[in-house]
């Protein structure tokens, strides 16, 4: 017996702010670049000409964009978006990724958020959320500590889509530095659009209620 096709996802990003966070593309070629070397090269110029460490970390920041391009194969539903606003700050990774809820092996969408893992140092705090393309969402901020002791923290974000699940997280070990870019981890989640094909057409899609 054949497996049922799971729905090809295609994400969209509407009037985000491109001045602090970078879509980082996992298939080559991109947008005129063969490769995530002088793609890199390019997008940390940019962010160096409105730094005011013109040069300094410019480098790391590169090498941060080669490898986040580098850490996934472009063939699934998972995409990157780097924020980076300057040179000042290394370069936070924003981790979407989608989910198929028919074909898929979450069972529901505390699961798919990670919401019941066992190595959490509480409870996850969960909010409602609300995006004008994807609708009524959650918002999660969760903590563990690491095996070296290391307390680090995940704000995410996710969303019941008629037949797939989609979620937003952004993990790091400031737990400060996080609650001070809430804003603009909010504002990038509330650009997130999806176009769902379950072999009919591409067909825009949005959570209903939570």
């Amino acid at each position: 017996m054949t497996a049922p096709a799971s729905p090809v996802v295609t994400i969209h990003l509407i009037d985000y702010d491109t001045g602090s966070s970078i879509w980082v593309p996992h298939i080559w070629p991109h947008d005129g670049f063969a490769g995530p070397e002088a793609w890199a090269d390019a997008a940390s110029k940019v962010v160096a000409r409105r730094s005011w460490f013109r040069y300094v970390r410019r480098q790391a920041l590169r090498d941060d964009l080669v490898r986040m391009s580098l850490s996934r194969d472009g063939s699934g539903t998972e995409w990157t978006v780097a924020y980076a606003p300057n040179l000042g700050q290394v370069a936070r990774i924003a981790r979407i990724t989608a989910h198929d809820r028919v074909n898929g092996f979450y069972d529901s969408l505390e699961q798919f958020l990670q919401l019941d893992r066992t190595d959490l140092l509480g409870p996850p705090l969960v909010e409602p959320f609300f995006s004008t393309h994807l609708g009524h969402g959650v918002t999660k901020f969760m903590q563990r500590r690491e095996a070296d002791g290391t307390l680090a923290s995940v704000r995410g974000y996710g969303w019941e889509l008629d037949t797939v699940w989609v979620s937003m997280s952004v993990a790091d070990f400031d737990t400060r530095y996080l609650t001070r870019i809430r804003p603009h981890l909010d504002a990038l989640a509330r650009s997130l659009a999806f176009d769902v094909d379950d072999g009919s057409g591409p067909v825009r899609t949005r959570a209903q209620s939570w």
